[in-house]
């Protein structure tokens, strides 16, 4: 074994319940360990008392694992995430930002339409654009509120 592993090592998620609530994963890295880490704290954008940046990957995920000075003998630490082939995100791609959670609930950011969508796994859904607001239920029955107009379930009822 060398003595310090530098840079970032592939591995796979076995545990993300936390018990401490701390984001940490337990993962098995194979080039590295033959069992897994022990609970690898994670290296997050941000993070503060009470507040933060919170997103923890499945089990099965792929992630990327360091140790702090390349010492085995110190926590490790997650510091990021990768899809392999297959894996990825619908939609991904230059202007959007995206985040969709393992049970399909999305939050779209889109400068290509200059929108902001929040959408369900079951299909409601309230878009914000330029043009105005629609909020769908996914069943049939929108709002929508465009310039001082409401029209309710499209033109059955409106006001303005």
């Amino acid at each position: 074994m060398p003595d310090r592993y530098w840079g970032k090592f592939e591995g796979v998620v076995v545990d993300n319940d936390d018990p401490s609530g701390l984001c940490r994963l337990d993962v098995h890295v194979p080039s590295v360990l033959s069992q897994s880490t022990g609970w690898c704290r994670p290296s997050l954008p941000y993070a503060g008392n009470g507040s933060g940046f919170a997103l923890v990957p499945p089990v099965g995920a792929t992630v990327w694992v360091e140790w702090p000075g390349g010492d085995l003998g110190k926590p490790p630490v997650w510091s990021g995430a990768a899809w392999t082939s297959g894996n990825g995100i619908d939609g991904a791609g230059p202007g959007k930002i995206l985040l969709v959670s393992p049970k399909g609930h999305r939050v779209e950011i889109s400068d290509d339409d200059q929108s902001i969508t929040l959408k369900a796994a079951g299909g409601a859904s309230l878009t914000i654009n330029a043009d105005g607001i629609v909020l769908d239920n996914g069943q049939g029955a929108t709002v929508e509120l465009t310039g001082a107009t409401v029209a309710l379930n499209g033109e059955s009822f409106k006001v303005g």
